[in-house]
C-alpha cells in the first residue's frame, strides 16, 4: 500500500483502487489523504498508513467507517475487514474518486478513551482457534457479536461456521470476491464462503486428489443457500477456455432441482427435503468437464400431508400461479385451494407476483439443462395430474360394497393428463394385482386401504418424475467424450444434507433425515475429536482429551441387525415379509471337511402359505442351485450336486420354526465359491390345488468359501531308526514314515515304500499290505518287509536280514484321497485322489562282506 499526492487518481493497477480516506479528528490536518490498496491491505493497515501520512498522534486509537448513500448509517470495518471488498461494491464512478458530496467514501475517527465506536469490538475474533478461553461460552459470545457486525462467517481452523441472516448481503456475495479469494491463503482474508471453494480447488490441483466440502447443520441454517454459492464460486474458478455451455447446464441444476425438492416448513422459507451430492469434474488442468448429483430420501409423504404451517413443494405454488391462460387450459388447473393435496387452513399466497417471477426463472433453468418444450409440457402435464389425483374420491355401494372411484369430471381430467383408460384407472385404485410367472391375480382393496393406495400411488408418480429429472439433469451434465478417451479427471464434491428436524408430527421420512444427520454427526466426531487426538498423542504431543457426545449409541438404536428401530419397523409394518438369517460361514475349510449351512427363514403370514428353501454356490462363472427343500416337502438337487446327494455327501436337515440345515460332507476344492440361501413364499392358484404361485421371495448371502487344497498342506517326512548309519548283511533296517495334512482325519491314505524307482511295500488306502511284483529279482528278498501303522500319520517299514543289494536310498510316497461316499465307500470304491507327495531320500549303507 502507498500514499498518493495530489487529487487526480491514478491508473490502477490490476485489482488496486485508490481510495479518499477522510479524517475526523480532533486535530487539524488534511482533508483527506488518498491512498492505493490492494487486496492484501486490512483496515487495520490502512489505519496505520493514514496516522503516518496524516502525522496523526499515534498514541490515540482509530477506526475506519464506511459510508454509501444508500446506508443509514456509518459501517464500522474490523482490523481483518479487506477494505477493497467493499470499494468493489461501490458504483464504477465512485471506484475510481470518491468525493463526500458523491455519498461513497473512508473516514478515519478517533476512538472516544470511554468505550470507542458505536457497534465497535476491538477484540473480535475471526478465528475461534484464538480465543484465548476455548468454551461453550465465549464461543457463542464471539459469535454473537461477530454476527451484531453482520459477519455471519467464522473460521474453526480449517471449518467455517456460518450463521443464516436470513436476508440477502451484498458484503458478501459480490461476484468480484470470487477473484478476490482467488489463490489466497485460508485466514488472510476475512472468513468467507469462496475461500473454502478456493482452497479445495487448489488443492484438488496441487496435490492431483479429489475433495469433498461436507454442510451440515440444523434444519434453516442456510445449507441450500451455502451449496449454491459453493457451486457458483467452483464453476467460476474453472479455467474459460473450455465451454461456458456446461457451466450454464450446472447453474441451471440447482434452480430446477430447488423447485421440485424445496418447501416453505415452519423453520425455513427453502427446506430441501431431499439431501444431495453434487460431484464437479475437472481436467487435471482445472476445466471443469462434467457434473453428477444424486439425490438421497425425497420427503414423499410431504406430497400428501404436513403440518398446518408449512406447504407443498414450491412448484406446484409456481405452476398454479405462474401458468399462462393456454397452459391453464391444457394442464387443466384450478386454483390452489382446490386441491386437497394443497388445501390447508389460514393458507394464502402472500406474493403472487414472486410466485409468477419464479416460475419464469424455472422455466428458463430448465431450458439451461436442456429440457425441451415438449418435455416441459410433459412434466407440468404430470404435475397436474397428481393434484387432480388428491381430488379422486372412493367409495363402496350399499348392496355390493363393490368400490367406486370418481368424481366422473377429475378421473376423464386424469385420463387425459395421464394419457391412460379410464377402466385401468379405475381398477388400479380399487384393485390389488398379484403378477408372478405363472399367474395374475386381482383381489378388491378395502375401502381405507384404497384411500391410502390412491396417496401411495401420487406419492410414486412425483418420487418417480423427481428420479427422472435427476437423470435428465446427469445426462446434460455428462461428457461422454471423456468416458470413452477414458481422460483422467478429478472432482470436488459437494454434500448438502438435510438438517435436523422435530416436528409436532414426525413422519417416518423424518426418521430417516434426522437418521442421516446422527451418521454425518459421527463422522464430524469421529474426524474432529477422535481421530485427531489419536494422532497428538501417537506424536507425544502434551494433551488433555476434550470429551464430547458420542452418539454411536443413538445410530445403534436406529440401525442395528435385528433389534434396531429399522429392523423392528420393518417386521411389524410390512406384510407378505421373508426374512432370511443365515449363518455366517468360515472363509477357510480344509480340503475333505464338512461344513454346515444354516438358515433361519421366518414369515409375516396373511393367508394360508408354504415355504421353500434353496441353497446355492455362485462362482466367479456359474450359479448353482445345490438342492432344493420344497413346499411339499419333497428335496430336489441341482444337477451337478445329485450325485453328491444320493451318496450322501450332501443331506438336508430341515429344523423347527424356520431353522433348516444344510450339510455338505467332505468338500473338495470345486466347492469353492459364495453361497446363498434362498427362501420363496408360496401359494395354491385355487383351493383345490393346481399350480403354485410365488408370493414373496429373498435370497441372502451366506458367505464365501475358500477349501484349501490338500495338497498344499500335505507333508512327509522319513527317518532312519536302525542303531547303526551303517548295517551289516543279515540286520534289520527299521524306516520310518510321518504324514502330516490340515484335515488328516478326513482323508484315506495309501503310502508306499521305494528303493531308487522300484516299489517296496504298499499299505493301501483301505489297510491292505501288498508287495511289489513288478521284479522278479527282487520279489523273494523284498517278500521278508513288512509295513505297518503305528499310528495317526506314522507309518514303519522294516526289512529283515538286509543283504548287500539292499544299500541305496529309500523314499516314502504318500497318496491322500477323499471318500466321495456312496455305497462302496470303504470298499475300494469311489475315492477322489487330493494330492501325492515324496519324501526326502534316506541313504542306508550294508557293509561287505570281508574276504
Amino acid at each position: 500500500m502507498s500514499t498518493m499526492d495530489g487529487a487526480v487518481a491514478p491508473e490502477r493497477n490490476g485489482k488496486d483502487r485508490v481510495v479518499q480516506i477522510y479524517p475526523r479528528v480532533s486535530q487539524d490536518t488534511a482533508a483527506y489523504c488518498p491512498l492505493q490498496i490492494s487486496v492484501d491491505d486490512t483496515a487495520k493497515s490502512v489505519v496505520n498508513n493514514a496516522i503516518i501520512t496524516l502525522g496523526l498522534d499515534s498514541s490515540q486509537k482509530y477506526t475506519l467507517l464506511e459510508v454509501r448513500r444508500n446506508s443509514e448509517e456509518e459501517m464500522l470495518l474490523d482490523d481483518n475487514d479487506c477494505p477493497l471488498m467493499r470499494v468493489l461494491l461501490w458504483p464504477t464512478e465512485a471506484q475510481r474518486w470518491h468525493p463526500r458530496g458523491q455519498g461513497y467514501h473512508f473516514i478515519l475517527q478517533q476512538q472516544a478513551i470511554n468505550g470507542g465506536n458505536k457497534g465497535g469490538n476491538a477484540d473480535d475474533c475471526y478465528d475461534l482457534c484464538n480465543l484465548q478461553t476455548v468454551t461453550e461460552e465465549s464461543i457463542l459470545e464471539a459469535l454473537r457479536q461477530r454476527f451484531y457486525g453482520l459477519k455471519i462467517y467464522t473460521y474453526a481452523c480449517r471449518i467455517l461456521i456460518a450463521i443464516n441472516p436470513n436476508k440477502f448481503l451484498p458484503v458478501y456475495y459480490n461476484p468480484k470476491y470470487v477473484k478476490m479469494y482467488e489463490n489466497q491463503p485460508l485466514g488472510k482474508l476475512s472468513p468467507h464462503i469462496f475461500a473454502i471453494a478456493d482452497v479445495a480447488f487448489r488443492t484438488m490441483l496441487s496435490r492431483q486428489v479429489n475433495q469433498c466440502i461436507v454442510l451440515s447443520g440444523e434444519s434453516g441454517s442456510g445449507k441450500t443457500e451455502s451449496s449454491s454459492y459453493l457451486i457458483h464460486c467452483l464453476t467460476a474458478l474453472s479455467q474459460k477456455s473450455y465451454s461456458t455451455g456446461l457451466e450454464r447446464t450446472i447453474l441451471g441444476a440447482g434452480p430446477v432441482l430447488e423447485a421440485f425438492g424445496n418447501a416453505m416448513t415452519a423453520e425455513n422459507n427453502n427446506s430441501s427435503r431431499f439431501g444431495k451430492f453434487i460431484q464437479l469434474n475437472y481436467l487435471e488442468s482445472g476445466v471443469i468437464r462434467g457434473a453428477v448429483i444424486e439425490k438421497y430420501l425425497l420427503e414423499r409423504c410431504r406430497l400428501v400431508s404436513r403440518d398446518k404451517r408449512e406447504r407443498n413443494y414450491h412448484v406446484f405454488y409456481y405452476l398454479l400461479v405462474g401458468a399462462s391462460k393456454d397452459e391453464r387450459e391444457d394442464f387443466y388447473l384450478l386454483k390452489p385451494q382446490d386441491y386437497l393435496y394443497l388445501k390447508q387452513q389460514g393458507f394464502h399466497i402472500d406474493d403472487v407476483e414472486k410466485f409468477g417471477q419464479a416460475y419464469k426463472r424455472l422455466q428458463q433453468a430448465m431450458e439451461m439443462v436442456g429440457f425441451l418444450a415438449s418435455t416441459k409440457k410433459h412434466i407440468f402435464s404430470l404435475l397436474s395430474a397428481i393434484l387432480h389425483l388428491g381430488n379422486v374420491t372412493i367409495t363402496a355401494s350399499d348392496d355390493t360394497q363393490i368400490l367406486e372411484a370418481g368424481p366422473p369430471e377429475v378421473l376423464s381430467t386424469l385420463t387425459d393428463l395421464l394419457k391412460v383408460k379410464k377402466e385401468l384407472l379405475v381398477k388400479t385404485l380399487t384393485k390389488k394385482r398379484v403378477v408372478t410367472a405363472n399367474a395374475t391375480i386381482d383381489s378388491p382393496y378395502t375401502l381405507e386401504k384404497a384411500s391410502k393406495m390412491r396417496d401411495s400411488m401420487a406419492m410414486s408418480l412425483y418420487s418417480t418424475l423427481f428420479d427422472w429429472i435427476t437423470l435428465h439433469i446427469n445426462h446434460a451434465l455428462f461428457n461422454r467424450r471423456d468416458m470413452e478417451d477414458s481422460v483422467s479427471c478429478l472432482s470436488i464434491g459437494v454434500l448438502d444434507m438435510f438438517g435436523f428436524e422435530n416436528l409436532r408430527t414426525n413422519s417416518f421420512e423424518q426418521l430417516c433425515i434426522n437418521y442421516s444427520n446422527e451418521k454425518l454427526q459421527c463422522y464430524i466426531n469421529q474426524h474432529i475429536f477422535r481421530v485427531q487426538q489419536e494422532d497428538y498423542v501417537s506424536e507425544g504431543i502434551a494433551w488433555q482429551n476434550i470429551d464430547y457426545n458420542d452418539n454411536s449409541g443413538c445410530i445403534q438404536l436406529i440401525s442395528e441387525k435385528s433389534t434396531g428401530l429399522f429392523d423392528l419397523l420393518d417386521g411389524e409394518i410390512i406384510p407378505n415379509t421373508l426374512s432370511v438369517s443365515p449363518q455366517t460361514l468360515p472363509q477357510e475349510v480344509p480340503e475333505g471337511s464338512d461344513i454346515t449351512l444354516s438358515c433361519n427363514v421366518t414369515r409375516v403370514l396373511t393367508h394360508p402359505t408354504y415355504l421353500s428353501v434353496t441353497w446355492l454356490l455362485k462362482t466367479a462363472t456359474t450359479s448353482e442351485e445345490i438342492l432344493t427343500f420344497g413346499p411339499q416337502g419333497g428335496v430336489t438337487t441341482g444337477a451337478k450336486f445329485a450325485r453328491r446327494y444320493a451318496d450322501g455327501g450332501i443331506r438336508l436337515v430341515p429344523g423347527k420354526n424356520g431353522v433348516f440345515e444344510l450339510v455338505i460332507s467332505r468338500v473338495m476344492t470345486s466347492n469353492d465359491g459364495t453361497y446363498e440361501c434362498n427362501g420363496t413364499e408360496w401359494t395354491h392358484e385355487n383351493e383345490n390345488g393346481g399350480k403354485w404361485i410365488k408370493i414373496v421371495e429373498s435370497t441372502k448371502e451366506m458367505g464365501t468359501v475358500k477349501v484349501i487344497p490338500t495338497g498344499q498342506s500335505l507333508s512327509v517326512k522319513t527317518t532312519s531308526s536302525s542303531s547303526s548309519p551303517l548295517l551289516s548283511p543279515g540286520d534289520t533296517l527299521t524306516l520310518l514314515c510321518s504324514v502330516g495334512a490340515s484335515n488328516l482325519q478326513a482323508l484315506a491314505l495309501e503310502v508306499t515304500w521305494l528303493a531308487g524307482d522300484r516299489d517296496i511295500i504298499t499299505m493301501e488306502r483301505s489297510g491292505v499290505v501288498i508287495s511289489n511284483t513288478s521284479s522278479s529279482t527282487v520279489q523273494g528278498k523284498r517278500g521278508e518287509a513288512s509295513l505297518e501303522r503305528t499310528g495317526a500319520g506314522e507309518y514303519r517299514l522294516s526289512v529283515r536280514g538286509v543283504g548287500e543289494e539292499d544299500g541305496g536310498e529309500y523314499t516314502c510316497r504318500v497318496r491322500a484321497f477323499i471318500d466321495k461316499g456312496g455305497k462302496s465307500a470303504g470298499g475300494g470304491g469311489r475315492w477322489h485322489m487330493a494330492a501325492e507327495k515324496k519324501s526326502s531320500a534316506v541313504t542306508v549303507k550294508v557293509s561287505q562282506i570281508s574276504e
